[in-house]
């Protein structure tokens, strides 16, 4: 079962977004430098963009926070530093961002600039679920299923890698199709199995497409 994955959901200019606006002058200042930063990302000046993403997120502007966050994860306009992109990324996430709940989940996940803590990991997977992030939601559902960070349950993990696969996320379709394989959280269905993998192949799990293409027996003998 591929639990976590993606490590990390780097959708920067959909987080680049305005601030509300307000009629004080610094929020006003505020939302040009985030428009400023999105400019320059766009443009492909990164250094830019992170000098004014900084400014913008010590501002108190959470998306601008978010944004500076994955740009230290990629590396780009920075040299790639994992400790801080979890200082913004924290930042971003106590300002309501879910995506970077999400990536800062996944840094407690793996132990990148934090250090390794599964139940951390499972708060912030659920904090980042809970508002619709999907990928957080099937992350949370892997931790359900290996028993880290939670109680081992493998009807949540079911439960909530639904929950991804209804949401687009390919990869928790295959979870969930492997749920229904072994029969952990649900029902034993091959036929069930089967009708997941494709959706998940059509979603783009390369992987899952192998096991569609060879068929139902395939499916069985892993189930064996």
């Amino acid at each position: 079962m591929k639990t976590i994955f993606p490590i990390f959901s780097i959708t920067i200019l959909a987080l680049y977004s305005l601030s509300a606006c307000t009629q004080e002058e610094s929020n006003k200042q505020t939302q040009q430098l985030t428009t400023k930063a999105t400019k320059a990302f766009k443009n492909g000046d990164y250094t830019l963009a992170v000098q004014l993403s900084e400014q913008a997120c010590n501002a108190g502007d959470a998306n601008s926070c978010s944004n500076l966050g994955v740009l230290y994860l990629a590396g780009k306009g920075v040299k790639q530093d994992y400790a801080q992109a979890a200082k913004f990324l924290e930042q971003a996430c106590n300002g309501g961002i879910a995506n970077s709940c999400f990536n800062l989940g996944a840094l407690y996940s793996k132990g990148m600039g934090v250090e390794q803590d599964y139940t951390k990991a499972a708060k912030l997977y659920e904090q980042a679920c809970n508002v619709s992030d999907a990928n957080a939601c099937n992350n949370l559902g892997g931790l359900y299923s290996e028993g880290k960070g939670v109680k081992q349950d493998y009807t949540q993990a079911a439960k909530l890698h639904e929950q991804a696969c209804n949401a687009g996320i390919a990869i928790a379709c295959s979870n969930l199709a492997s749920s229904y394989v072994k029969g952990l959280g649900v029902e034993k269905d091959i036929e069930k199995a089967a009708e997941l993998y494709t959706k998940a192949c059509d979603d783009g799990d390369k992987d899952a497409c192998l096991l569609v293409n060879t068929g139902k027996e395939l499916i069985k003998q892993i189930s064996n």
